[in-house]
């Protein structure tokens, strides 16, 4: 795609030097990541074009975090957020009242940041985990009066490098799972993956869903015990030696840190693909 590009505009495509000239030139991220500029002299709709095509390298010079959050996911730099865990959710943008529905969104979950990516906007939040974002977009989409299309991502935490949520959201919008329904989450995806035999992507997934536990060795052990049992909680307390009213405390604790619930089939079948994946 890349190649055609180039033979569109030749010239007026750049390849950036140390300095980069924002003023002059839109920033772009190829297929391979490589960054390319392009003359800001180009149409509106070549802008909006290319724009859907390709990442852009945005400049918040007014806005350092936003800097750093671009710069976390697109140039592998350093973690930028104060909070050491957080989630994430992406939705295809709308054709009018965008900047409202931020504004919503910011009073619900109250401390979230946002980001272009492709035609969607990338959602970063650190509170009300216990929200669930199928009713509250099916309401916002009643509300604006448009279907507004969702995909709920993966807890993460300092650990996890910008990249693997880069790849994530990639390969979401790339392999079509939002385009089936609405709403979509991390389940959805997996067993999607799971059918194309994925495997780099689905390592990528268990590596950021399983970091995030508290206790990984104990929480890992307590799932393959549960699924071995066939979901039986009391089977699984008796193999475990624990009491069953424990046993349910953790299995609840164990769904909201990962996102999933243990308790849902297609969320279970995700979870047992990922522990299945070497």
């Amino acid at each position: 795609m890349f190649k055609k590009l180039l033979s569109i505009y030749g010239n007026r495509i750049v390849k950036p030097g140390s300095t980069l000239e924002p003023n002059r030139f839109y920033y772009f991220f190829n297929e391979e990541g490589q960054l390319f500029g392009i003359d800001r002299n180009i149409t509106k709709n070549e802008y909006q074009l290319i724009k859907s095509m390709y990442i852009e390298k945005t400049f918040h010079f007014d806005n350092a975090l936003m800097q750093q959050i671009h710069e976390y996911l697109w140039e592998g730099k350093s973690y930028p957020f104060a909070q050491k865990r957080g989630k994430f959710f992406f939705y295809h943008e709308l054709e009018a009242g965008n900047d409202q529905l931020h504004s919503m969104l910011k009073d619900i979950f109250r401390d979230i940041y946002a980001i272009s990516f492709l035609e969607y906007t990338l959602v970063f939040f650190f509170d009300r985990f216990d929200i669930d974002l199928e009713p509250l977009f099916q309401t916002l989409s009643d509300d604006f009066g448009s279907k507004i299309t969702v995909h709920e991502g993966f807890f993460f935490t300092d650990r996890l490098p910008g990249e693997n949520i880069k790849q994530y959201v990639k390969t979401v919008i790339e392999n079509g799972v939002m385009r089936k329904k609405d709403y979509t989450d991390l389940a959805d995806f997996i067993l999607a993956l799971a059918g194309s035999e994925d495997y780099c992507m689905l390592k990528l997934i268990k590596e950021g869903l399983f970091s995030s536990l508290k206790d990984k060795d104990e929480a890992l052990e307590i799932i393959r015990v549960f699924f071995s049992n066939n979901l039986n909680v009391s089977a699984t307390a008796k193999s475990l030696y624990m009491h069953r009213n424990t046993l349910l405390y953790k299995l609840d604790q164990l769904s909201k840190e990962l996102g999933l619930k243990l308790d849902r089939f297609s969320h279970a079948c995700s979870i047992n693909i990922l522990l299945n994946i070497k």
